[in-house]
Formats: C-alpha cells, structure tokens, sequence
C-alpha cells in the first residue's frame, strides 16, 4: 500500500531525511524561533547566526549539512555572507545554501544564485517545501563535489 507523500519532491532512496546539522543564518528573532522549532520537529540540529558576519564565522568553525540563509540581514546581508562561505577552503566552502527570503521578485533569485546559492525559499517558509528543498539539496551535494548549479528542478538548461 503506498501513502500519499505530502512534499513535493522526495529524497533520493538511500538519502537521510534527518540528523542533519542545519546553520540558519536569520536576524529576526521570531523568524529563528519558528524555523528552529520546524527544524527540531524534523529531527535536525540547528545553530544560529543572527547576521551575515556571525553565518560566515560558524560556518568557517563548524561542519554543516546545509545552511538556511536569510537575504536581508544586517552587518552582511545573506548575498556577502554566501559570497564569504564560498571562499573558504575545502567542504566548508562548498555546503549547500538554501536563501530564505520575503523578496520574491524575479531578480531575488537569480541574485541568489549569482552569490552561489544552492536554492531559493519564499517567507513564510512552508514545512514541505522546506524538506523537500534541504532534501534535493543534501541528495544532489553528496553526488557532485561542486555545488549544484541552481535549484529549480524540471527546467533543463537551454542548448
């Protein structure tokens, strides 16, 4: 009997969909506190940074599975923060960046992406797609050594 999932895209078969160690890098104090209740529920452990500058200092002292990065922040906004975690050495410099974002207009995103980020999330930030997004993010970074080019699955590149 098969149930019905309710995310969008599961996880490749194999791949955990939980214990990650999970880096959310958001100013908002209500923001942290939902998304690090969301996380928990998930069954991840979560560590905070409250600004672009504290994201790039943990993730330069720490291991992390995936980091969820808000856009607008200050001292460093999500755009720099990304920019300095893709110029460190090693794994550490090439851990998938989910953006968290209120600001969807169309060149929100490929801003995004131009930073490095891995894949794009609009605020409120809905379970579902949370875990699906950290979960083809996670799959598709312990396939390939390099990050994943973008996020948006099902559109295939132009010839």
């Amino acid at each position: 009997a098969s149930t019905a999932a309710s995310t969008p895209a599961p996880p490749p078969p194999g791949a955990p969909r939980s214990g990650w160690r999970v880096l959310v890098a958001e100013d908002h104090p209500v923001n942290r506190k939902f998304i690090g209740l969301l996380l928990d529920k998930l069954g991840h452990q979560v560590a905070f940074a409250e600004d672009g500058r504290q994201a790039v200092a943990r993730a330069a002292e720490g291991d992390y599975d995936i980091v969820l990065m808000d856009v607008h922040m200050p001292e460093m906004d999500g755009l720099e923060a990304t920019q300095g975690i893709r110029a460190l050495p090693g794994p550490r410099g090439r851990v998938p960046i989910v953006a968290l974002t209120a600001d969807i207009v169309d060149d929100a995103e490929q801003r995004a992406q131009a930073a490095g980020m891995n894949a794009f999330l609009a605020k409120p930030v809905q379970r579902a797609q949370l875990e699906a997004v950290m979960a083809r993010c996670i799959a598709a970074h312990a396939e390939l050594t390099s990050p994943a080019p973008g996020a948006a699955a099902g559109t295939p590149p132009s010839p």
